[in-house]
């Protein structure tokens, strides 16, 4: 049980990663496009 409760909160926490660097890139395209 355990072992799935942290393989869950390492997925969000990839995921979390990644929209952050998403989002980091939308808005160097969004700066550029201003």
């Amino acid at each position: 049980m355990r072992d799935l409760y942290h393989q869950q909160l390492d997925a969000i926490s990839n995921q979390l990663v990644e929209m952050t660097r998403l989002v980091g890139s939308a808005m160097g395209r969004s700066t550029t496009a201003l």
